[in-house]
């Protein structure tokens, strides 16, 4: 699987792609990004209408049934319904025994089944994914006609990732949804979420609510901006959001540099002034220093089932 690489930083987007060649053989003109491992195609087609149903043979696929569902809603597709009940499945998702690599996948389209098999909900999901990509590239109507076909892949990178600084420009709620949407359509999977820098502190921390309150105003264009940040349920409502699509979001809280908006608000625990950067670390020789950044990271770890964080910043 190709790697793909984002970095947003302050409202400049950089968009950098590294499409490496495959290594297995296959047709060129499947519409699938990245493209799969192997696709074998097979004769006739495969129509898309109402009278298809998506089911399944483990009721623990019932998200990745309705993840299909809503995005073809949402594409102006046809209203699929989903049935749990496998028998009744035109689009089949399948949990299998087997030991295949992790979010490995196969997607059959015959001229009147589909059937998605993988050992795991995230196998699974990537199929749908595939098979989204594919029922996307044709055009809306009351039928979506698909040529058939085997697809079999997997990731080749198990850390696919996308970051977006928020800590320069802050972008919102709905913003980050749609782009953990997107990242889910090319199959991205790690979320690096930069929160604290030198422009503002996007997090809520409970025990230092002058983080948000002072340390969250300004951005990199106007320093005189409103504060804005999320608060503690904002962060579990897009944590769950992103696991929804097996993604899983790493924040970073830069210190011991990068500290200004931090030290705006709490200027007792300001240890440092570079050129241009005043108050730009906190203070190591403040033994008051380490409480408040364990405060902090231990409310911070608490939102993230991640346990994984970046402290960034020199």
């Amino acid at each position: 699987m190709p790697f793909l690489f984002v970095e947003i930083r302050a409202a400049k987007f950089a968009l950098i792609f590294f499409f490496l060649l495959p290594l297995f053989p296959f047709a060129q003109n499947i519409n699938i990004i990245p493209q799969p491992q192997s696709f074998v195609k097979g004769e006739g087609q495969f129509v898309l209408n109402s009278n298809t149903i998506i089911g399944m043979n483990n009721n623990s696929l019932l998200p990745q049934a309705n993840y299909l569902q809503t995005e073809l809603t949402k594409a102006n597709y046809l209203a699929i319904p989903v049935d749990q009940n496998e028998a009744n499945g035109i689009i089949d998702l399948q949990l299998v025994n087997n030991r295949q690599a992790p979010g490995s996948y196969t997607l059959k389209i015959e001229p009147q089944k589909i059937t998605i098999q993988s050992a795991s909900n995230e196998g699974v999901f990537y199929g749908v994914v595939s098979l989204l990509q594919l029922i996307k590239s044709q055009p809306v109507g009351n039928n979506v006609t698909l040529s058939t076909g085997e697809i079999t892949d997997a990731p080749r990178y198990q850390w696919r990732g996308f970051m977006l600084d928020e800590a320069r420009h802050f972008f919102g709620k709905e913003k980050v949804k749609q782009l953990l949407d997107w990242m889910a359509f090319y199959k991205l999977n790690k979320f690096h979420w930069h929160l604290t820098d030198v422009d503002g502190w996007r997090i809520e921390i409970k025990k230092y609510p002058k983080l948000t309150l002072v340390g969250g105003l300004g951005n990199h264009s106007d320093t005189l901006a409103e504060a804005k940040y999320y608060t503690q349920d904002d962060i579990r409502e897009i944590v769950a959001y992103a696991a929804d699509r097996f993604i899983t979001v790493i924040p970073e809280i830069d210190m011991p540099g990068h500290a200004t908006a931090a030290n705006k608000a709490y200027p007792e625990f300001s240890g440092g002034v570079i050129p241009k950067y005043p108050n730009f670390t906190f203070d190591p020789a403040n033994e008051k220093t380490y409480q408040f950044l364990a405060d902090i990271l231990k409310e911070v770890n608490g939102l993230f089932p991640s346990h994984m964080m970046h402290l960034g910043g020199r």
